[in-house]
């Protein structure tokens, strides 16, 4: 068994931007690698926040080094049954 954590998100550094009644925007800056934000359960925290499907996440990642850049959009929420999470897909452009 591993004592490596998987990186999570920091609830203090997401920030509420735009708020509509189809979707809020928050903005969200981390020294994780866009990769470890992209990653499953990253958001969970979140979820206890009010965040909601469709809401969008622009995020800026990898702050210490080369940042990287991406607009999320939040899955689904779910906080039923004692558990908690977020699932987020990266928006793409067409």
């Amino acid at each position: 068994m591993s004592d490596l954590k998987a990186p999570t998100m920091d609830i203090y550094a997401l920030h509420l931007a735009t708020q509509t009644k189809a979707w809020n925007t928050y903005f969200y800056r981390t020294a994780h690698a866009l990769a470890d934000v992209l990653a499953a359960g990253y958001f969970n925290e979140a979820a206890d926040n009010l965040v909601r499907p469709f809401d969008r996440f622009e995020v800026t990642a990898g702050t210490d080094g080369e940042p990287e850049f991406a607009t999320l959009v939040v899955r689904s929420v779910t906080t039923k049954g004692g558990g908690k999470s977020v699932e987020v897909a990266k928006l793409g452009r067409r």
